[in-house]
C-alpha cells in the first residue's frame, strides 16, 4: 500500500521521530460485513486521524472533518465558518488559482 511504502522510505531517525509524535488509538467498532482495515491515530497537535485501507479499491482519498461550524460562530460574526470554508477554495500560495485546491482534492 502507499502508506507502507512511505514508512519503508523513512530513515530510522525519521521513523523514531514520527513514532514520538503519533499516538495509536483503539480501532473503531466494525460491523461484521466491514472488510476494511482501520488505524486510529492522534497527532501531536491533537488532531485525530482515521486511516482506512480498502484492498479492493483502485483509488485512494482523504477527508477531513472538524467539530466546528455555524453553531460555533461568535454572535458578533455570524457566517464565519461558511466564509472560512469558501476561503479554502479561493487560492493559496501552493494552489493559486480559484478552485485549484478543490480540483486537486
Amino acid at each position: 500500500s502507499r502508506s507502507t511504502a512511505l514508512i519503508i522510505s523513512m530513515t530510522t531517525e525519521e521513523s523514531k521521530e514520527a513514532q514520538q509524535t503519533v499516538t495509536c488509538l483503539p480501532p473503531p467498532v466494525q460491523g461484521n460485513a466491514d472488510y476494511r482495515n482501520y488505524k486510529a491515530l492522534r497527532l501531536q497537535n491533537g488532531v485525530t486521524a482515521l486511516l482506512t485501507q480498502d484492498v479492493q479499491s483502485k483509488h485512494f482519498a482523504a477527508a477531513v472533518s472538524v467539530t466546528a461550524g455555524a453553531s460555533c460562530d461568535p454572535r458578533s460574526l455570524p457566517g464565519l465558518a461558511h466564509f472560512t470554508e469558501h476561503m479554502c477554495f479561493l487560492g493559496s500560495k501552493r494552489y493559486p488559482e480559484e478552485n485549484e485546491y478543490k480540483h486537486f482534492l
